[in-house]
């Protein structure tokens, strides 16, 4: 038979029934044949087992043309064998991927980027890019490459080059894509590691970053305002601690002078009320209206002098501030006290309670006092609308209508407090029945203000 070229099976001087001989050199032993290429073309040639020889060798092959897809195949009838070669070189492809349909069954060799596998029934495929460009790598099915390959890992693939197209009619014009016919795990080498970096990892980290981030902030945020408020807490604790110390310095310098000299002009005014006695009785009544002014002034001081050293009290709710203070007076003076408090209690400026305690304490004082009471009925009742004091006690009461007398300054200093406070005072009163005495302050009052508690 004649000789041909790889190119030339199949012309129009040839049919399928005619004998061709072709001379060339094997490039990839695949199962069911080999690639055999010449200086013309490649093409694949099925042969039987022992005519099929190691990738470099030089044969003759004797057999049948057929017609395959973009290129003409031979059914090796034989093989001879001229001599065995090194290995063939591949072409190395550069560049860009475009489709090359003269390089059908030719060996090739391409540097890609592996992007995934996917496990057929008898081969394993290989999905690659390079560029813009996408397409596979079939092999036959091998574990040993494959479990060392992960994705975006640089390959150089060495294999058979073959157009596709997905047109039915396989004809050259309509190709639009290729694969590589790789022989085995050999066929793959790893050019470049894929980098750690990859896309996931990255926003990970910038995720973990981000929290990261606001957790600090969040933090840096927290533990400022934490300094704020213990700085701010530190600041009252410093001012009402110089504050208390200021107060027992004025409570110790009154008592000291103020107290002692209004005591010592006391005890003055009754030795000279004892000499006088009843000779001049102007300057007796004079006199005794002095004293009685005295000790007023005399008591008003020492309660002065006990609020300054007492601050916690004002500090406190009103109503157990007021409660404590009535039981102490109550068991000083022997007075039997029913104190009850009503509604919700508010948290009231603390000048105003002080006016309230005060009022309190003047009412207790003067039913034992003027009115020798032994029972006292004190309610303090929280509204919707304000604040109510009612004061009741068994003493001998009074006839309002008449004038306070001389040198009696309680009612007068309730009735003043009350002003103070825009509040509104009333009493009733009647020989025998003992005195009633209310105070009530409403809300809008501008010193009702719920105010944070301070040192008065």
């Amino acid at each position: 038979p004649p000789f041909r070229k790889i190119a030339n099976l199949l012309q129009s001087d040839n049919s399928l029934n005619d004998v061709s001989r072709v001379v060339g050199t094997i490039t990839q032993v695949q199962k069911g044949g080999f690639y055999l290429r010449d200086e013309t073309a490649s093409t694949f040639v099925y042969a039987a087992g022992d005519d099929i020889f190691p990738a470099g060798s030089r044969v003759e092959v004797e057999g049948f043309a057929t017609v395959a897809p973009f290129r003409p195949i031979l059914r090796a009838g034989r093989v001879r064998l001229i001599d065995k070669g090194e290995k063939p070189t591949a072409l190395l492809l550069k560049g860009g991927l475009e489709i090359q349909p003269k390089l059908h069954n030719a060996l090739v060799s391409i540097d890609c980027e592996f992007l995934a596998v996917r496990e057929g029934s008898q081969e394993t495929v290989l999905q690659c890019r390079r560029g813009n460009t996408y397409f596979e790598a079939w092999l036959p099915k091998f574990d040993r490459i494959l479990n060392e390959l992960k994705p975006r890992d640089t390959l150089r693939l060495t294999g058979v080059y073959e157009v596709t197209t997905t047109h039915p009619i396989p004809r050259i014009e309509w190709a639009n894509g290729f694969k590589i016919n790789l022989a085995g795990p050999d066929a793959i080498s790893i050019v470049k590691r894929a980098p750690w970096w990859t896309l996931n990892r990255l926003l990970w980290a910038l995720g973990i970053a981000v929290a990261a981030i606001s957790l600090i902030l969040v933090w840096t945020n927290l533990l400022r305002k934490r300094v704020a408020i213990q700085t701010k807490i530190i600041s009252r604790q410093v001012e009402h601690s110089a504050i208390k110390d200021e107060r027992q310095r004025i409570a110790r310098e009154l008592h000291d002078t103020l107290e002692q000299d209004l005591t010592g002009l006391s005890m003055q005014l009754e030795n000279a009320l004892d000499e006088i006695g009843e000779l001049n009785e102007p300057a007796n009544r004079s006199l005794s209206l002095v004293h009685r002014m005295l000790q007023r002034s005399r008591l008003e001081a020492h309660a002065s002098v006990s609020d300054l050293r007492n601050p916690q009290l004002l500090m406190r709710p009103m109503a157990e501030a007021m409660k404590e203070s009535l039981e102490e007076k109550a068991r000083e003076t022997g007075v039997h006290l029913d104190f009850l408090v009503e509604g919700e209690p508010r948290v009231l400026r603390s000048t105003t309670q002080n006016h309230f305690l005060r009022i309190a304490r003047e009412a207790l004082n003067n039913a034992h006092r003027h009115g020798k009471a032994s029972r006292v009925h004190c309610l303090l009742a929280y509204t919707e609308e304000g604040v109510t004091l009612k004061f009741e006690d068994n003493g001998s009461g009074f006839d309002t209508s008449l004038p306070t007398p001389a040198g009696h300054f309680g009612l007068t200093g309730m009735r003043e407090r009350a002003n103070k406070i825009h509040a509104r005072f009333s009493l009733n009163s009647s020989p025998g029945n003992g005195t009633k005495i209310e105070v009530h302050m409403p809300y809008t009052s501008p010193e009702a203000g719920i105010r944070e508690r301070k040192l008065p």
